[in-house]
């Protein structure tokens, strides 16, 4: 959250953020805090042009965060190496479209988010329910999760 005041002090807009530059900033401060056993999975950023109300940002970020921390923990248990991709787009449909995906050892098959009694998915099936957005979890190759909301109106 205090990433997100940063950049919005910086910028000559205060109700959106730079939610590219952002993103950017957020995941080499969380690698970079990772130490060592992060050094051999790569995190690759596929986002588009994106500003978002603050609103949107910081729930966002907020579920960036704790998705990017538990791939590179939980997918990777031994370190690496490996691959966590983080790409968020705008839809046609004026919505956002976020995912988080590793390749790692996977999520376990009983899995189910709005059962789990780990604090941070918790907050992260919360922060979706306040973007009124939806999350897919998949097996695939790894964790991956697909979260979709709508883009918050400008005002």
């Amino acid at each position: 959250m205090a990433l997100v005041h940063e950049k919005l002090y910086r910028s000559h807009d205060l109700a959106h953020v730079d939610f590219t530059d952002y993103l950017r900033d957020l995941t080499d401060n969380l690698v970079s805090g990772l130490g060592g056993g992060a050094r051999e999975i790569r995190l690759k950023l596929d986002v588009g042009d994106l500003w978002l109300t603050i609103d949107t940002a910081i729930p966002c970020g907020l579920i960036v965060n704790e998705l990017v921390i538990n791939a590179f923990k939980h997918g990777f248990p031994g370190g690496g190496p490996g691959n966590v991709t983080l790409s968020m787009h705008r839809t046609e449909e004026r919505r956002l479209r976020l995912e988080v995906a590793d390749d790692g050892c996977g999520i376990p098959q009983n899995f189910d988010l709005r059962r789990s009694k780990s604090l941070g998915m918790q907050l992260v099936f919360t922060l979706i329910r306040q973007l009124r957005g939806s999350i897919t979890v998949r097996n695939e190759g790894g964790a991956r999760f697909e979260l979709e909301f709508p883009e918050a109106e400008r005002k």
